[in-house]
């Protein structure tokens, strides 16, 4: 069966981070008063939690090769992609640096947009593999290997993926209840989502099709997209079969999990703020003026973390990462010079440099107490 794949970006983030839609801002519920992000002198994460490193690592094999995290296995093994030497073909890896990388699978240089997405339960990974097929039409296929056996091959789990999604959410693909599960939009009129599972003991693809535009949130929830007009944000629980409304007011865009909502506050030149609440409205809280925008796009990671970039203090360099502690109530900051950030989890990755300069850093947010 030929499928389409869609790497569909969170609108939040785009629009936090380039801030050029124009909104009329309404009036917003009272909120918690709190010290926004982007203000001067935050603690930094060390001097919070004394201790507390992040794992660095050069961004290249030893043939001079990057490499590009998609997950982290714990702060140093990275499950990664990378070109060969000559360019040719482009790797799914997983890697601790000292050691020898253990290749999982290759594809063509050109097979863009190539694995694009890889998730794991601990004992073994499944990632998608996405791929033009003669015509040009990207097909996307389900693969596992397990995590640490060394010889082990990929083995190939289903093609029937449908139109996969894939946002660059932590949710985009997860393993829960012995099945893999993923979204795909639908092919017939209107917006609608199609949840699909895979069954890792084997079977048939499963898909339950919701209308409007869903993804998957944390298991076993699917969470639309939504709120700039109004209309509220959906909240699906898969297994008990209910939904909650989540209300958002005309002018504001949410993101959400389960417990708690990031809530951009829309201007005339784009995003004016960003808020905290939990997903019942209640303790909401202004976290970030418009000097800072979300740096990944799920907000509250743990349901304590929300990650952060300053732009306004962004240069040739990077940009400062600063992570907001729900629990604290206090923004701290992490480095001043990132460049690409990316998080899965609790953990978040960041690279610094370029180039031969080029290093990953990274940070397990479960261990601040």
């Amino acid at each position: 069966m030929s499928s389409r794949t869609f790497i569909r970006p969170s609108l939040a983030l785009i629009l936090a981070l380039a801030a050029t839609v124009a909104w009329v801002t309404l009036p917003v519920p009272e909120r918690i008063p709190q010290t926004p992000a982007g203000t001067p002198a935050h603690r930094s994460v060390a001097e919070e939690w004394p201790g507390t490193i992040p794992s660095a690592f050069l961004g290249s094999f030893f043939d001079g090769t990057p490499f590009t995290p998609l997950l982290f296995l714990d702060e140093l093994t990275v499950v990664a992609t990378a070109y060969t030497p000559d360019g040719e073909r482009v790797r799914l890896l997983v890697y601790t640096p000292g050691e020898e990388a253990r290749e999982l699978a290759t594809l063509d240089a050109d097979d863009a947009p190539g694995f694009t997405a890889v998730a794991t339960d601990g004992e073994r990974l499944v990632w998608t593999q996405t791929v033009p097929d003669g015509q040009g039409v990207a097909g996307t296929s389900l693969w596992t290997a397990p995590v640490g056996l060394a010889a082990a091959k990929a083995v190939r789990l289903t093609a029937d993926t449908g139109d996969a999604l894939f946002t660059g959410s932590s949710y985009d693909l997860q393993i829960a209840g012995g099945a893999v599960h993923w979204a795909a939009t639908t092919r017939r009129a209107g917006q609608a989502t199609e949840l699909r599972s895979y069954p890792l003991a084997g079977g048939e693809v499963r898909t339950v099709t919701l209308e409007r535009e869903f993804a998957w949130s944390a298991w076993p929830h699917a969470i639309s997209n939504g709120g700039a007009s109004g209309e509220g944000v959906l909240l699906v629980d898969m297994a008990a079969e209910t939904t909650t409304t989540i209300p958002v007011n005309t002018g504001e865009l949410a993101t959400c999990t389960p417990v708690w909502c990031r809530v951009l506050t829309l201007g005339m030149s784009g995003p004016s703020g960003t808020d905290l609440m939990r997903v019942d409205g209640s303790e909401r809280r202004r976290i970030a003026d418009e000097r800072t925008s979300a740096a990944v796009p799920d907000p509250m990671l743990l349901d304590r973390f929300e990650v952060l970039l300053d732009v306004s203090a962004a240069d040739a360099d990077g940009q400062p990462l600063l992570i907001f502690d729900a629990t604290r109530g206090a923004t701290f900051a992490v480095a001043t010079d990132a460049r690409i950030v990316r998080a899965r989890g609790g953990t978040v990755w960041w690279s610094t440099g370029d180039e031969e300069t080029l290093k990953w850093h990274a940070l397990d947010l479960a261990r601040l107490d």
